[in-house]
């Protein structure tokens, strides 16, 4: 229900975006402000040129392994996790370090004792519902996450595409990428439609 009328809505916008050139290398200027809206208001200031847009959370992954990675590089990976996300690191030439995750969480004592000990160039982590297990890292953990990320130079790669999947109302942790940003460390934040909509 209401697909059908998205795309009449889509449809009956359409005619304003035909003068134009139509190529946006970022995305539309639109929907980059929409979703920096959305980030502001889960408390994670964006502003629409920091929104990259890509056909999906896979190629956005892979371009910020591309990006990050050098070959040798290590990168922070879980496991278990999203295995095509870790696929793009490794395809990037890094050396994944697998750090575990279960139905409990992550082992934030292995997690950052090996940060501080590798000092690893990236760390791809799903805190939000994570894939497979299902965990939500708290704000605690994320802050302490964020801590030792930061502390070794370590980029998050933070893969928020269950992040809008909370039931009933669940108030919702603050972005990772916040808890980031206040410990003075650099992240990306990837996310997507498909699985929300699906």
């Amino acid at each position: 229900p209401g697909i059908a009328g998205a795309y009449q809505a889509a449809v009956a916008d359409l005619p304003a975006y035909l003068s134009g050139h139509g190529y946006y290398p970022a995305g539309l200027p639109e929907l980059q402000q929409r979703l920096a809206e959305g980030y502001r208001r889960r408390g994670l200031p964006t502003d629409p040129e920091q929104v990259f847009v890509t056909v999906g959370a896979l190629t956005a992954a892979t371009i910020a392994a591309r990006v990050l990675v050098r070959p040798g590089d290590r990168v922070l990976v879980e496991v278990p996790g999203y295995p095509n996300a870790a696929q793009a690191f490794k395809g990037a030439g890094a050396r994944l370090v697998p750090i575990p995750v279960d139905a409990g969480g992550w082992d934030l004592d292995l997690l950052e004792s090996t940060v501080r000990r590798l000092r690893p160039r990236a760390a791809y982590l799903g805190p939000d519902f994570h894939n497979p297990t299902g965990a939500l890292m708290g704000d605690t953990d994320r802050a302490r996450v964020a801590r030792a990320l930061a502390s070794a130079g370590t980029v998050a790669v933070v893969d928020e595409v269950h992040q809008e999947l909370a039931l009933d109302g669940r108030r919702m942790p603050r972005p990772l990428a916040r808890h980031v940003a206040d410990a003075g460390g650099l992240s990306i934040t990837v996310s997507g439609a498909s699985k929300m909509l699906w």
